[in-house]
């Protein structure tokens, strides 16, 4: 890259070199306990515990979900400070999965005053079923879904067994994926 500096007409430039930095695992969570309403992070640390909410369970090496109430609240600030995230797990689907049930989400939800509106700002999700396929949703900071941008899955996920799902976010190079 090459830049001029200030207002000088013989063409002063400066040459800057960017070098990319390596992938790094960020963080990792394997729901291999066998009780517990805790799951530890062994890549980030004690900071980033996750904890199971409502009817999720541990055992059997994964994490199971009553399909009602049950989820994993991971902490706050997971990704904060990233420039492009790939997040991907290992699921199972029963037969019956509810338009627009997330896989995961990760944002939050944008507060009017004391009110909360409950529509998501800065987020990224994947939902289950939108239509009969799985999507990649990437909202912009807008609330709601106005500004958001989605990669669509080729096939329904209800009744799959141990499905690779890989979400890739590089917002900056303007790409998504599922």
């Amino acid at each position: 890259i090459s830049a001029t500096v200030g207002s000088s007409t013989t063409g002063n430039t400066v040459t800057i070199h960017v070098t990319d930095s390596a992938p790094t695992l960020a963080h990792r969570y394997t729901f291999n306990g066998t009780s517990g309403t805790t799951v530890a992070d062994s890549v980030g640390g004690a900071a980033f515990t996750a904890k199971l909410v409502g009817g999720a369970t541990l055992g059997g090496g994964k994490v199971t979900l009553d399909g009602a109430t049950g989820y994993v609240h991971l902490p706050v600030g997971l990704v904060s400070n990233m420039d492009e995230i790939t997040v991907e797990t290992w699921a199972s689907f029963n037969s019956v999965v509810s338009n627009f049930a997330n896989l995961f989400c990760l944002g939050y939800a944008d507060t009017n005053g004391d009110v909360n509106t409950g529509l998501g700002a800065d987020y990224i999700n994947v939902q289950l079923e939108n239509g009969g396929v799985p999507q990649l949703n990437f909202g912009q900071g807008i609330p709601g879904n106005t500004g958001e941008r989605d990669a669509v899955g080729s096939a329904s996920l209800q009744g799959s067994n141990n499905v690779h799902v890989v979400a890739v976010f590089h917002p900056y190079a303007g790409y998504e994926a599922l």
